[in-house]
């Protein structure tokens, strides 16, 4: 994931730093404006021109931080604000996207709690489909341009995160050079909708991929002039390899990010608990009674889970006799 220690220490927020007054400043005819007609505008503002806008002056800066949304998002999920404008994703995110992904809990792709969120899409993710699910493992855009033979302009269009130097995967791998990477779905719909169909570009990407390799081979017959050692082999293509690391591909933590559920009626704050019975029974290599241990719950969600953990269950009685004892 992105270390938010990281991003604490090279993004600091400003928010709350208005100064003694804003009484001189203005925002001219915006002032004139409704005060939720200029609320529902700025809300769909995308990060980047949001923090242009607050950096025109004191008052420009009051009036984004006092908006309830934004509010919520600084005060309960700063990091995710910090990773929106640390990795280049903010030209494609607005605040209303991530104050309705931070109110909802259930991942999009299994409906289940979900602590993490996935920038490229500004999309709720658990742990167990973020490193299984296809559609969490971004591509490299150079990658996305082989597999699917875009061009530079449309290429750049695409929502991009430049991951951060940090540790990623389940095996701990440490980058330190910044990778550009898109989401895959997005990039081959990109793709079809370039050549106008997926046979026109599965038919462009097979006869480029063609001509690399004829031209690859014919330097290959060249000789002495063209040492074989000196020569680049055409990699395989990005999308024929079907087996991408899951857990210990780095990619598919580079752009995810962990972010609490906001309870927009309460206001309270739910970060998820996991199960300690079920990562117990998976060391004791215990299958019945037990679900995903890698699953997280919110409070109401982990009381209904504990009718269904026989090791939970088990450690409840011996906890409650030893009360009783006691």
């Amino acid at each position: 994931m992105i270390d938010p220690d990281a991003l604490q220490c090279n993004c600091p927020l400003d928010n709350g730093r208005i100064g003694k007054s804003d009484s001189c400043f203005t925002l001219g005819s915006i002032d004139t404006l409704p005060p939720e007609i200029c609320i529902a505008v700025i809300l769909e503002l995308d990060f980047r021109t949001l923090t242009d806008f607050r950096s025109v002056n004191r008052r420009a800066k009051l009036v984004v931080d006092s908006i309830p949304q934004y509010k919520k998002i600084v005060a309960v999920a700063p990091n995710a604000l910090r990773a929106v404008l640390s990795t280049g994703i903010a030209p494609y995110l607005s605040s209303r996207n991530l104050y309705i992904a931070l109110c909802d809990q259930a991942c999009i792709q299994c409906g289940n709690f979900a602590a993490f969120l996935y920038l490229l899409t500004c999309s709720r993710v658990c742990f167990v489909c973020l490193i299984e699910g296809c559609q969490f493992l971004p591509m490299t855009t150079t990658s996305a341009k082989e597999a699917y033979g875009l061009n530079n302009k449309t290429l750049s269009a695409l929502p991009t995160v430049r991951s951060l130097p940090g540790t990623y995967s389940q095996m701990q791998r440490v980058w330190r050079k910044r990778v550009a990477l898109v989401d895959s779905k997005v990039a081959r719909q990109a793709g079809i909708d370039f050549h106008g169909s997926i046979d026109a570009m599965e038919q462009y990407v097979s006869r480029r991929r063609a001509k690399i390799i004829a031209s690859y081979e014919n330097r290959l017959r060249q000789g002495p002039n063209n040492p074989v050692a000196k020569l680049r082999k055409p990699p395989c293509p990005p999308y024929a390899n079907e087996f991408d690391g899951k857990g210990c591909n780095p990619y598919r933590f580079m752009s995810v990010i962990r972010v609490p559920r906001l309870d927009q009626s309460t206001g309270t704050v739910e970060w998820g608990v996991s199960c300690a019975g079920c990562r117990k029974g998976n060391q004791l290599n215990r299958v019945y009674g037990r679900l995903d241990w890698r699953r997280m719950y919110t409070e109401s969600g982990y009381l209904d889970h504990l009718e269904e953990c026989e090791i939970s269950q088990i450690a409840w009685e011996s906890f409650s006799a030893y009360n009783a004892a006691t």
